[in-house]
């Protein structure tokens, strides 16, 4: 324990203030080791060191904090999480109890729900996880982000394990779910959680060949954002094929828009003029045709100029 002289000075911190701000930045360092350890792929030496690295911070604040005392919930969900991430479910499950039996504040009970959702996930055990989600997303009106992105790992979850068993329906209707719960997400807490839901859709998606308009086009988005623009390209334009069977012509038109646009943005000018041409002929009624037709001469224009 820190120890001060008496009488301190009046800008000076108690001995108890500083082992609070100890703690706390103990706290933070584990949480930015867990967070390392997240970038490197499961099972691996480098995820192993981060993970335990951050395990070791919090051991100290965890022998100095009794239940109930301040950041102490905070430490032991960061264990819980850690130590789950490592595969070591069987300890990570007895803390978990032991935290669900407290008294603790609405904030405090949801994210020990994300823990008993994730536990459930890591044991390969999605239906059991979906019972933790049927608990509900509130407490006293207080709401969690993470708590809501969990409940979209179980759709997804869900989704996975029937695409994989080829059950085509509940593989569609899971499907369905994750994504109007990523929309939720989106809604009610911005962008940030918006970028986390759509990576998590895509990666599942992908993996799924899944052929949903929705699923496609954050395909398209995503290999857009990482700068494989040929890809995002190709995967538009398969997009826009899926609207079109599916009747969504205001979809189709915006997702070929936007492969012309990534066209444009190569310097592929000729090809984008076409593109735009053919777009705004096939769908005048469009609120952008007259726009598409703009860009297809201005296309043009910048080819001429360029021969």
């Amino acid at each position: 324990p820190i120890q001060r002289r008496n009488p301190l000075r009046p800008d000076e911190l108690s001995a108890e203030e500083l082992t609070s701000l100890q703690n706390h930045v103990r706290y933070q360092l584990a949480r930015t080791y867990k967070n390392q350890a997240l970038c490197f792929p499961p099972a691996s030496s480098d995820r192993t060191a981060s993970l335990t690295a951050a395990i070791d911070q919090l051991q100290q604040p965890l022998l100095q904090l009794a239940p109930g005392q301040s950041l102490y919930v905070d430490l032991r969900l960061e264990q819980i999480a850690c130590l789950r991430l490592l595969g070591d479910l069987s300890g990570a499950a007895a803390y978990l109890k032991a935290l669900s039996e407290a008294d603790l504040s609405p904030q405090e009970q949801l994210s020990v729900q994300v823990e008993r959702i994730r536990w459930q996930l890591a044991k390969g055990q999605a239906n059991e996880a979906l019972k933790v989600v049927t608990e509900g997303r509130t407490i006293a009106r207080v709401t969690l982000a993470e708590l809501d992105f969990a409940f979209l790992e179980t759709y997804v979850s869900l989704w996975k394990s029937a695409a994989d068993g080829r059950e085509q329906e509940d593989a569609s209707r899971w499907r369905d779910k994750s994504i109007a719960t990523a929309k939720f997400v989106e809604q009610e807490h911005g962008a940030y959680w918006a970028r986390r839901a759509e990576i998590l859709l895509v990666r599942i998606g992908a993996g799924s060949g899944d052929g949903s308009v929705d699923i496609l086009r954050r395909t398209a988005d995503d290999l857009y954002r990482k700068g494989n623009l040929d890809d995002a390209i190709t995967a538009y334009d398969k997009a826009a094929a899926a609207a079109i069977n599916a009747a969504e012509l205001d979809q189709s038109f915006e997702l070929a828009y936007k492969a012309a646009l990534v066209l444009q943005q190569q310097q592929k000018h000729p090809e984008a003029a076409t593109r735009f041409q053919k777009l705004a002929l096939a769908q005048k009624s469009h609120a952008y045709a007259a726009n598409s037709h703009l860009l297809a001469i201005a296309n043009t224009r910048q080819a001429s100029a360029a021969a």
